[in-house]
């Protein structure tokens, strides 16, 4: 099966409901007519996803947000609670250092053009997808940002693919140049079962050494609708062996915090903002070669053994009970 062409595609472009009946300049590359040229020549790849549209609110918010977004000017305020290190406050890698951005699986460029607007120069941004969709990327891209304030690099990267880790390695993050991710963004890539393993290999992949500081890792942010919570979960059980992760909040006009995404009655299509970093001590434990094997916990927690977490259950369970 070709990824972005399964058998029986048939998709329609989609609308930001944070924008509707407003204008910008993104609306040539990334609007409806847009998209439906390229879902024709690019497949799945060519529609901008539902929770992109999340993520690109979590990018810039208008709300205030725990943890706050990824270019608001206001410090983190996450705590240790949940197990991940805050960047933006301890050894400035948040809002007034460099920022050093993957995203994967980055489709038609939204989510990457947008950073290109809000960066600072000495940002460096490197949006990822397959070799046959990395043009449309570039396209996208340099019609929406005509002069980007900061570096904007399109590369190839499958997902479990070795060389094009090797080459991205090679090509920002070597001892000659060496850089460290501060962020990782994915945005509507938990989906196809056949694809959840090697997602979450080149996850771990970019979140080891030399791509990261250890003092320092980076922050993932990732932005997710549920499609099929049967086909999907496999994933996020095998994600919280390895990850910490949890959900992002917004502080509405009446001072309440509410999950990003939560809507009332949703089921199947509720959506979540996670942000999420990597176990330190799961950067010494080992990384099965088998898919089923990875999705099944064997290596997590250095042990041979199945098994899995419980995090994304409890979060849906959050949301029934509210």
């Amino acid at each position: 099966m070709k990824p972005n062409f399964p058998d029986g595609l048939r998709i329609t472009p989609s609308c930001n409901p944070f924008s509707a009946g407003h204008h910008s300049r993104e609306d040539d590359a990334f609007g409806w007519s847009a998209q439906a040229e390229a879902i024709e020549r690019y497949g799945i790849a060519g529609r901008v996803w539902e929770a992109s549209y999340i993520m690109e609110e979590y990018l810039n918010p208008k709300a205030i947000l725990d943890p706050p977004g990824i270019f608001a000017a206001e410090n983190s305020i996450q705590t240790a609670e949940n197990g991940m290190h805050d960047n933006a406050t301890e050894d400035g890698s948040g809002s007034g250092a460099p920022k050093v951005i993957l995203e994967l699986g980055s489709g038609t460029g939204l989510l990457s053009a947008r950073m290109a607007e809000l960066a600072s120069p000495e940002d460096l941004i490197i949006a990822t997808d397959l070799p046959e969709v990395c043009p449309l990327i570039e396209k996208n891209i340099g019609s929406t940002i005509k002069r980007a304030a900061c570096t904007v690099a399109v590369r190839p990267l499958a997902w479990g693919n070795a060389e094009h880790v090797e080459a991205l390695r090679r090509g920002y993050f070597s001892s000659l140049s060496y850089k460290a991710l501060t962020h990782v963004v994915c945005s509507d890539l938990v989906y196809f079962p056949e694809l959840l393993a090697p997602l979450l290999r080149a996850l771990l992949s970019v979140t080891t050494a030399p791509f990261i500081d250890r003092a320092s890792p980076p922050t993932i942010a990732i932005s997710y609708k549920v499609r099929s919570l049967v086909k999907e979960s496999p994933f996020w059980s095998a994600f919280g062996l390895w990850f910490n992760f949890a959900p992002v909040f917004a502080k509405d006009s009446r001072g309440r915090w509410r999950r990003v995404g939560a809507i009332e009655g949703a089921g199947d299509d509720a959506m979540f903002l996670f942000v999420a970093q990597r176990k330190a001590e799961s950067l010494n434990w080992p990384i099965p070669d088998s898919d089923e094997e990875l999705l099944g916990g064997v290596g997590a927690e250095g042990t041979m053994s199945r098994k899995g977490d419980s995090t994304f259950e409890s979060l849906l369970l959050m949301d029934i009970s509210d």
